[in-house]
């Protein structure tokens, strides 16, 4: 899986305004689910309102560089109130290094989706 590939899979399965109800279903269409299995990307919801129940700190948004996921989006993080994440683990593997592709889809309080994000993460040489 490239980001190229992510990002138009993304475009087939979510459009600005449509619900996270009506985007898990397409995704699921397509045999992505929250199961991990061998060859399929891991799917998280991350909600917003359970980590705050939790007590959690705020940190409920992946992070890099200093910047939330959203901010790279381009999305202001505080209208963010749930993430579908799709993880790409292994999307490019060899004896020294690793690449993961992420793919972001960001919803609002009335769970709409606001936008969406891709990037790859290299680990190694």
């Amino acid at each position: 899986m490239t980001v190229a590939d992510a990002e138009h899979l993304l475009g087939q399965v979510a459009q600005p305004g449509e619900t996270r109800g009506n985007v898990q279903a397409r995704l699921a269409g397509r045999d992505i689910t929250p199961e991990r299995r061998p060859g399929r990307p891991l799917c998280d919801v991350l909600l917003r309102a359970e980590w705050e129940a939790e007590g959690d700190d705020g940190e409920w948004m992946d992070r890099q560089g200093g910047q939330t996921v959203a901010d790279l989006a381009g999305l202001d993080p505080l209208e963010v109130h749930s993430i579908i994440r799709l993880w790409y683990y292994d999307a490019d593997r060899s004896l020294v290094s690793n690449t993961d592709v992420k793919a972001y889809l960001f919803f609002d309080a009335e769970d709409r989706l606001m936008g969406c994000w891709v990037d790859e993460v290299h680990i190694g040489l």
